[in-house]
């Protein structure tokens, strides 16, 4: 179920809450990912061009998703597709257009693709959970107390369960993106492994709470998620590879964990794990500030 998001007007400038979390996901994710890059000893320019490259055709995706999943309503007026600053994105197609985008930027700017999607996979953790804030897709009826009301009706907070698992995913690739003592770490695609794999587990089991059942009793993002985690599996299984550090190394492999080890941290890396946990506390407390006189509970502890 979903509402019209709520838009501020500056001029001629029109804003959604949806296009401003993205826009602060996207932002919080490029910290993140360039930190990760220099750390994996990867060059910054390049890497820069190659993020932005990314963004643009993850936008170009985002829209084209959200416009063939609601075909029938842009059949009826064409011109409301590049309408954007009306809503209607999804982070999925964002996901499908900047991922392969980046990989083939980062070939064409000499940089390691794997390494560099690798860089960019607890970003992109970080962006949809800042992303899912302003979502205006709710779930399926519910009567628990968090739910919201939503057009007269009380649903779950699809948004929040995802918030919640997206930030875990962050945190589980935050914390496997060192290289080992003694050991040349991941191998390169690790990262970007554990992220889709991460994320469409985290998916398919929220889409219990979002879509009805469609065929065969999954949704159709349900669907994808199966189909991303068998990619997965396979892609894993002809490479040879696992997502467990292996010891020794060389070519991309030793140089990375060279230029792991050399590279000064920054900021970002120098943040203990621990306070990367308070972000989920904040955003959650953001989303329910937005929806907080929909929630029933806030209404009963008033």
């Amino acid at each position: 179920m979903s509402r019209q998001p709520p838009m501020w007007h500056a001029g001629p400038l029109h804003l959604n809450l949806y296009g401003l979390a993205m826009g602060a996901g996207l932002l919080v994710g490029l910290f993140i990912a360039l930190s990760e890059a220099r750390r994996k000893g990867e060059d910054e320019d390049a890497f820069t061009t190659a993020i932005a490259i990314s963004a643009i055709a993850g936008l170009a995706g985002a829209r084209l998703l959200y416009v063939l999943l609601n075909l029938a309503t842009y059949a009826a007026d064409p011109a409301a597709i590049v309408r954007i600053w009306d809503g209607g994105l999804s982070l999925i197609g964002a996901l499908a257009g900047g991922g392969p985008a980046l990989c083939l930027a980062a070939r064409s700017l000499k940089l390691r693709p794997a390494v560099a999607l690798d860089a960019a996979a607890p970003a992109m953790a970080a962006g949809l959970a800042i992303g899912r804030v302003g979502c205006d897709l709710f779930g399926l009826p519910t009567a628990l107390p968090w739910a919201v009301n939503i057009a007269g009706r009380w649903v779950h907070p699809a948004q929040a369960y995802e918030i919640i698992a997206d930030s875990a995913l962050f945190l589980w690739l935050w914390a496997r993106r060192r290289v080992a003592p003694g050991t040349a770490g991941p191998r390169p695609g690790a990262q970007l492994a554990r992220f889709i794999g991460g994320y469409a587990l985290v998916r398919f089991f929220v889409e219990f709470t979002r879509e009805p059942r469609g065929a065969l009793w999954l949704s159709p993002a349900q669907w994808a998620a199966v189909a991303a985690v068998a990619v997965v599996l396979l892609w894993l299984r002809a490479r040879g590879a696992d997502l467990a550090p292996m010891a020794g190394g060389s070519g991309d492999l030793q140089t990375g964990a060279s230029a792991e080890t050399q590279a000064p941290p920054d900021l970002l890396q120098r943040v203990p794990a621990w306070a990367w946990t308070l972000a989920i506390p904040v955003l959650l407390a953001l989303y329910f500030a937005l929806n907080a006189g929909q929630v029933p509970l806030v209404r009963v502890l008033q």
